[in-house]
This record gives structure tokens, sequence and C-alpha cells, in this order.
């Protein structure tokens, strides 16, 4: 009787197991890597994410990296936690999805492309007095007026819908792509200020 018992439990916990494992959603793993964006907490943001796409965030991320975005994060992180989401859905085919999500963020435009300027002009001021200022010591000036900047007034917010790439793996969800829509959400339009900028330099070549 006693083991009779026992396997009618454990064929219970072995079937709760099983729809457990099948009621897991992609939509919960963006959810997961979305609530830690929003801390820009890149360590944790990487465990929601594939080894070849967690292995390109982090090359992006680290401190070492020429590309890298680590010294512009208090700009940036003071504003992801302003960041609000609502996941619409999923388009899911097999071990592939696609999840749809309304973003509401900060448009850091403005700040951008005026922290540029400055550094801009005190480079151009520092060339008529004399003394060239090197590409690290514009970068330099840009990140620090960059991270003490402060909005005049009300912020202003944009809204963007991003399709977030999925795939399941061993049993789990996890992004497998983020596009530059998603980059400029987290970065308050970084990315598309930039390609502005540079476009406007080409121009005055």
């Amino acid at each position: 009787m006693k083991r009779k018992l026992f396997s009618i439990i454990l064929a219970a916990i072995f079937v709760i197991s099983l729809v457990g494992c099948s009621s897991a959603k992609p939509e919960d793993t963006v959810d997961v890597f979305l609530k830690n964006t929003q801390e820009l907490n890149l360590e944790k943001m990487s465990e929601s994410m594939n080894p070849d796409l967690k292995d390109s965030f982090d090359e992006i991320t680290s401190e070492e990296s020429e590309d890298s975005l680590s010294d512009y994060l208090d700009y940036f992180r003071k504003n992801a936690a302003k960041m609000t989401y609502e996941i619409k859905g999923a388009e899911v085919d097999g071990d592939s999805a696609v999840v749809t999500v309304d973003f509401k963020y900060v448009d850091g435009t403005d700040v951008l492309e005026d922290a540029f300027a400055k550094a801009f002009e005190e480079a151009i001021s520092q060339a008529f007095a004399g003394k060239e200022m090197s590409e690290d010591e514009i970068e330099d000036l840009f990140i620090e007026t960059l991270n003490s900047s402060e909005s005049e007034g009300e912020e202003t917010f944009a809204t963007k819908t991003v399709k977030i790439d999925c795939g399941k793996k061993d049993n789990k969800w996890y992004i497998d792509d983020l596009d530059e829509d998603f980059f400029d959400v987290i970065f308050c339009n970084y990315l598309s200020s930039m390609d502005e900028i540079d476009k406007n330099l080409d121009e005055l070549e």
C-alpha cells in the first residue's frame, strides 16, 4: 500500500514538473530580461541570452573593448530606470519565437547632440589656442558632459515597438537576437544620434 501511494506521489510530481516546463514561454524570458534592462544590470541581462549573443554583448560592454559603452553607463543607467514596456505577445514557430514589445523611454537625442557640440566647440577653441585635443580627450569631455547633464524642464520620451527574436534550447527560451531598435531604447537613441552626427560631419568634409 505504501509503495503504491509512493508511486502515485512520484507520478504526480512528474506530471507537475512537465506542466511547469511546458508552461515556460518566450514572453517570460523577455520579461525577466527587460526587468534587468531597467536596472541596466548587464550581467543579469546576459544570462537571458543565448551563448553566441552573450559573447557579442559582453564584448560591446566590456571595458577592454574599443567599442565599449561602459564609460557612458552613468547616463544610460539613470534613464533605463525610467523606461517602461508592455509585452504585446509572441509568434511561436517550434523552437523559434518573435516577441513584440511596446516601449516608452527617455529620448536623449538633444542631450547627446548638445554634449557632442560642446566637446566639438572646445576642440575648435583649443585648436585656435594652438593646442590640438586628441580623440581620447574629446571623447572624455563628451562623456563628462553627458554624465553630468541634467534635463532642462520636462524630459522628452519616445515610443518604439521592437520585435525580439527568441530561441529554445534544452527546453529553455533565450534571447536570440537584438537589433538596433532595441539598443536605441536602452541607450536613449544614442545610435541614431551618432549616425546623424556622423552624417553631418561627412557633409562638412
